[in-house]
């Protein structure tokens, strides 16, 4: 049985699928954004608002969809889980374990 934040990441997962994120970041974002599980270097140069960055480990999917990648980031996790080195730093998940 699914807990309801499994459930609910599940669904916000399924959400930014449909909306175009590829679905390995949109996996990304639900595990950081409850979890506080650190992505890869390409999302987390995304999180700390650090695009030149991004843009040196993004593949070319990932640079086709960097666009989306940053809007969903935004519209999905809550102010104090990205924007700056920062606050990506200090953030330790929804419901951290």
């Amino acid at each position: 049985m699914s807990t309801p934040e499994e459930t609910a990441a599940t669904e916000e997962v399924l959400a930014m699928v449909r909306s175009g994120t590829p679905s390995l970041i949109a996996i990304g974002l639900a595990r950081w954004k409850y979890h506080g599980i650190r992505p890869g270097g390409f999302l987390t140069a995304v999180l700390e608002n650090d695009l030149w960055r991004a843009t040196g480990f993004a593949d070319e999917d990932n640079v086709q969809n960097l666009r989306q990648i940053v809007n969903v980031a935004w519209d999905y996790l809550p102010f104090k889980a990205l924007g700056s080195a920062e606050r990506v730093r200090n953030w330790k998940g929804l419901d951290p374990q």
